[in-house]
C-alpha cells in the first residue's frame, strides 16, 4: 500500500481519523486479508494511528473521594486490538503472519512507553526488530524505511544485544510514585490492582498493561487489596484504618475510623 502518508495527509481531519480507526476492522470483517496484512505492517499508517487517535468518542469516568479520572484508552491500545483482530482472521499459512505477530508482540511490550510518548514508535520498533528482520522481509523493509524518514531525533542502538530477554518478564508497569505494598489479581485474571505506600491504588488491564483507574483514597499505605468473587468490587485496607470499596459503576466509598 503505497503513499499512505500522502493519502492520509490529503484527507480532512474528520475523514483521516475515521480511516485510521475503522479501516483495519473493515478489512478484517470483509475478509480482505492481503490488504489487511499490508496495513498492519505499514509504519506510516501505524505511526499516524498511534500518534493521532485519542479515543475522541470516549470521555473519562467521573470518580469521588479525591480519585483521579480514568484516562481514555490511548491509541496504542486501539492498535493492539487491530492486531488481535488481524491475527484472528489471517490464515496460519499466510506468508507474513509471523511478521505481523512479531510486530504485535513488540508494540505490546512497549505499550506503556508509547502511551506516554507515541513519537518513540520508530525508535522502539527499530531497536527491537532490526537484529532479526533483514531487508528481504516486509517487516524489515518497512522498519528501515521508517527509520530513514523519521524526522524526530531518536536513539539508535548500535550494538546487537547480548543474549535474549528473560521470557518470564511480560512487561514492567510504571505509575506509582512510592513503594508498592500490595497486589491482587481479579478472579478472571483480566485486572490487576496495586496499592502503594503513598496511599494510591491503581487498576490495570492485564492483557495490555494499560492503566484503567487511579484511586487516591487512603491517607496512609495501602497494605491489602482483595477483589470480590464476581470481580465487581474491590476492597482495600491500610494505614490510618482507612478502608476503600470500589464498585463497578466507578464510585468510591470511604470509611475512616
Amino acid at each position: 500500500m503505497r503513499d499512505v502518508a500522502e493519502r492520509l495527509s490529503a484527507m480532512s481531519q474528520e475523514r483521516r481519523l475515521f480511516t485510521l480507526r475503522k479501516l483495519p476492522n473493515h478489512l478484517a470483517h470483509s475478509g480482505q486479508v492481503d490488504r489487511l496484512s499490508q496495513i498492519m505492517t505499514n509504519f506510516d499508517f501505524l505511526q499516524a494511528k498511534i500518534g493521532s487517535v485519542k479515543s475522541i468518542d470516549q470521555q473519562p469516568v467521573a470518580m469521588s473521594i479525591g480519585s483521579q479520572p480514568s484516562p481514555p484508552p490511548a491509541a496504542v491500545y486501539e492498535v493492539l486490538e487491530d492486531f488481535q483482530n488481524a491475527l484472528t482472521v489471517l490464515p496460519f499459512d499466510h506468508p507474513i503472519r509471523q511478521q505481523i505477530g512479531t510486530l504485535f508482540d513488540t508494540i505490546n511490550l512497549h505499550s506503556q512507553s508509547l502511551d506516554r510518548d507515541p513519537t518513540l514508535f520508530v525508535q522502539q520498533m527499530h531497536n527491537a526488530l532490526v537484529w532479526h528482520w533483514d531487508e528481504t522481509t516486509v517487516l524489515g523493509r518497512e522498519m528501515r524505511k521508517a527509520a530513514q524518514s523519521c524526522q524526530r531525533t531518536w536513539l539508535k542502538q548500535r550494538n546487537r544485544p547480548v543474549g535474549a530477554a528473560d521470557p518470564a518478564l511480560l512487561r514492567t508497569l510504571t505509575a506509582h510514585d512510592n513503594e508498592i505494598r500490595s497486589l491482587s489479581f481479579s478472579v478472571d485474571g483480566k485486572m490487576l490492582a496495586s496499592g502503594s505506600k503513598g496511599g494510591s491504588l491503581i487498576l490495570w488491564n492485564v492483557e495490555f498493561g494499560q492503566l484503567q483507574r487511579w484511586i487516591v483514597a487512603h491517607r496512609g499505605s495501602v497494605d491489602s487489596i482483595a477483589f470480590s468473587p464476581d470481580g465487581k468490587t474491590l476492597a482495600s485496607g491500610g494505614g490510618l484504618y482507612c478502608e476503600t470499596v470500589g464498585h463497578s459503576n466507578g464510585t468510591i466509598e470511604v470509611d475512616l475510623r
